[in-house]
């Protein structure tokens, strides 16, 4: 049973190919389930299909805003993003928690990126780095984030 009453959405472009990034991601996925309801949706990627890669971007956007909650905050994950802190980024998720908002979609784009689409439908943008990172190792870093963020809002030692 999640201690925190937030629902958490990854939606993704792509799936987990890497063995090392899987078990990593399920590690912390199963960590982070002790704390929070989430779930991960994945979707197929468009790029490299034939299509030309503006086409790709745009297809792989909508899909991704296809299973974005109306009810939820969306959070892009871009280079562009706000950058912040473990205990930053703990402080945001116990505000939307005392907050009327319970759930929150976060988006990872693909190779492409997102579309202009996505990232104009946020509410915000996050990143977490200013380096350009593989998709599957961003799913793992913001598992492991979202894992610190609770720890730390339950005064747990992990995040020291």
């Amino acid at each position: 049973m999640p201690q925190f009453p937030l629902n958490v959405r990854i939606i993704a472009v792509g799936k987990i190919k890497g063995s090392h990034f899987a078990a990593a991601s399920e590690d912390y996925l199963e960590r982070v389930r002790h704390y929070l309801d989430i779930e991960i949706v994945e979707v197929r990627t468009t790029l490299g299909k034939g299509k030309p890669e503006p086409q790709a971007l745009i297809d792989e956007g909508r899909e991704l805003l296809r299973h974005v909650r109306a009810e939820a905050k969306l959070v892009a994950l871009h280079s562009e993003g706000a950058q912040q802190t473990s205990a930053a980024f703990a402080r945001a998720l116990q505000s939307t928690l005392t907050g009327s908002l319970r759930k929150i979609d976060f988006v990872i784009g693909g190779a492409a990126g997102l579309s202009a689409e996505v990232l104009q439908r946020s509410h915000e943008r996050f990143s977490l780095s200013t380096m350009t990172l593989p998709h599957e190792l961003a799913r793992v870093m913001l598992l492991e984030q979202l894992y610190r963020a609770c720890t730390i809002m339950r005064g747990e030692k992990y995040h020291k």
